[in-house]
C-alpha cells in the first residue's frame, strides 16, 4: 500500500479512509459495543421479579465485556489512522421500556448472534499480514460466543418460567370466576325456590321467609368487577341499617301489611287486569301485563268466604277520582313518567264512564272512599328513604327527591 500525503507529511501505510470497508465495519462494531444491547437493558425500565436475578447477572457480565471491547476496537481504529467515534445508537427506534427481563434476554441473545456473524465476516476479510488486529478481533469473537452459550439456555428457561407463571395466574382467575358464578347461581336458585314455595294458609312462617331476602355475598371476593363490589357493599350497608335490600322495596315496617295484602291479590279476576294487547303501550309494559295475567291464572283458588273480595276490587278501582291522580304536565318529570300518568288518567276516565252507565245511583257511594286511596298509598318520608344516602345512583336520588317533595305537598 502506497503512502498518502496528509498536511504535507507522509501518512503511515496502514492509514485507511473513513469510507473504506474495513473502517466502516470497525466503526459499526465500535458503535455496537459502545451502545451495547446488554447496556440498553439496564438503561430502560424493565419489569423485574426476584426470579430474574440469574438472567440479570449474565447480562451484566456481557455489558462489562462490551465496554472493554469498545476500548480494543477504538485502538484498532487509531491504528488505521482514524479517530474512535461511535455512531448513532443502533436500536434508537426500539422501545424496550416496561418489558419483562426474559423478553429482554431474548433480545440480547439475538443481538449477540448477529454481532458474532459480523465479527466472523470481518476476520475473514482482514489482511493476513495484520496478525495483531486479527488476534484482537478473534478474542472479542470468542468472548461473544462464550456469553452466547451462557445466556441462551438461561434466557430460554426464563421464558418458559414466565409462560408457566402467566398460565397459572390465568387459571387462578378462571377458577375464582367459576366459583363466584357458581356461588351466585346457588344463591339465586335458593331465593327462587324460597319464593316458589307455597306457604300454608294463615301460617306466620311466611314473614321470616320474606324478611330473609337474597343472600348477601362478600364484597371483597377476589375476581369480581368494581361494579359488583360496589353493589355488594351497598347491600351490606342497607342490611346493617335495617333498610330493604331492594331500592324499590318497602321498609321492614310495612313489609307485613304488604305480605298480608298479597293473599287476597292472588284471587284477582283475569278480566280486572290490564289488557296486554292495548295499543300504544311499550313492549316492557306489555310483558309486565302478560306476566301478571299468568301469575293470576296460576294462583290458587280463593276460599269461598273471600269470593266477594275480587268483585269489590274492580268497583273500587272504577271509582278512582281523576283529580287525585298525578298531574302529567308536572314540570321536571321524564317523558316516560308523563306518558304513564296520561295512561292512568285515561284508564280512570274509562272506568268512571263504565261505572256511571251501569249504576248511576250507586256511583257517588262508590266514589266516596276514592280520595282515601292516594292517602293510603302515599309513603311517609321514612319509607321513601334519604336521597343523600351514600352509594345510590343519580336516578334513585332524583326519584327519592321527587317523592319527598310530593309527600311534603300532600
Amino acid at each position: 500500500m502506497s503512502d498518502v500525503a496528509v498536511n504535507g507529511r507522509a501518512a503511515p501505510s496502514r492509514h485507511l479512509e473513513r469510507t473504506h470497508p474495513r473502517r466502516v465495519r470497525l466503526d459499526d462494531l465500535l458503535t455496537r459495543c459502545f451502545y451495547s444491547a446488554a447496556g440498553y437493558v439496564f438503561e430502560c425500565d424493565p419489569f423485574v421479579v426476584p426470579e430474574d436475578d440469574e438472567v440479570l447477572q449474565a447480562i451484566a457480565a456481557i455489558r462489562t465485556d462490551d465496554r472493554r471491547h469498545a476500548h480494543v476496537l477504538g485502538a484498532l481504529v487509531q491504528g488505521l489512522g482514524g479517530v474512535p467515534a461511535p455512531g448513532v445508537f443502533p436500536w434508537w427506534d426500539l422501545d424496550l421500556n416496561y418489558l419483562s427481563v426474559p423478553c429482554l434476554a431474548d433480545f440480547v441473545v439475538e443481538t449477540l448472534e448477529a454481532e458474532a456473524r459480523l465479527y466472523e465476516d470481518t476476520i475473514a476479510s482482514w489482511p493476513e499480514d495484520d496478525a495483531g488486529s486479527r488476534a484482537a478481533l478473534s478474542s472479542i469473537l470468542a468472548d461473544k460466543r462464550a456469553h452466547l452459550d451462557r445466556l441462551r439456555p438461561v434466557a430460554q428457561a426464563a421464558i418458559r418460567r414466565e409462560a408457566e407463571t402467566a398460565k397459572a395466574k390465568i387459571e387462578a382467575i378462571k377458577k375464582s370466576r367459576t366459583a363466584r358464578l357458581a356461588k351466585e347461581k346457588a344463591a339465586k336458585e335458593a331465593a327462587r325456590k324460597a319464593a316458589a314455595a307455597k306457604p300454608a294458609a294463615g301460617a306466620p312462617a311466611a314473614k321470616p321467609a320474606a324478611a330473609a331476602g337474597p343472600a348477601l355475598l362478600d364484597p371483597k371476593e377476589p375476581g369480581i368487577s368494581p361494579k359488583e363490589r360496589g353493589r355488594r357493599t351497598v347491600l351490606q350497608m342497607r342490611a346493617a341499617s335495617g333498610k330493604p335490600l331492594s331500592m324499590g322495596a318497602p321498609p321492614p315496617s310495612v313489609a307485613a301489611p304488604a305480605a298480608a295484602a298479597a293473599v287476597p291479590a292472588a284471587a284477582v279476576d283475569l278480566s280486572a287486569l290490564p289488557d296486554p294487547n292495548e295499543p300504544g303501550i311499550s313492549p316492557k309494559e306489555k310483558g309486565k301485563r302478560q306476566v301478571m295475567r299468568q301469575r293470576a291464572a296460576s294462583a290458587p283458588a280463593a276460599a269461598p268466604a273471600a269470593a266477594p273480595a275480587p268483585a269489590a276490587a274492580p268497583a273500587a278501582a272504577a271509582a278512582v277520582d281523576v283529580s287525585s291522580l298525578p298531574d302529567p304536565d308536572e314540570p321536571g318529570i321524564s317523558p316516560k313518567e308523563k306518558g304513564k300518568r296520561q295512561v292512568m288518567r285515561q284508564r280512570a276516565l274509562a272506568a268512571a264512564q263504565a261505572g256511571g252507565g251501569g249504576a248511576p245511583a250507586g256511583a257517588p257511594a262508590a266514589a266516596a272512599p276514592a280520595p282515601a286511596t292516594p292517602a293510603a298509598a302515599a309513603p311517609s318520608l321514612e319509607e321513601i328513604g334519604d336521597p343523600d344516602e351514600a352509594g345510590i345512583s343519580p336516578k334513585e336520588k332524583a326519584r327519592r327527591t321527587v317523592m319527598r317533595n310530593r309527600a311534603k305537598k300532600a
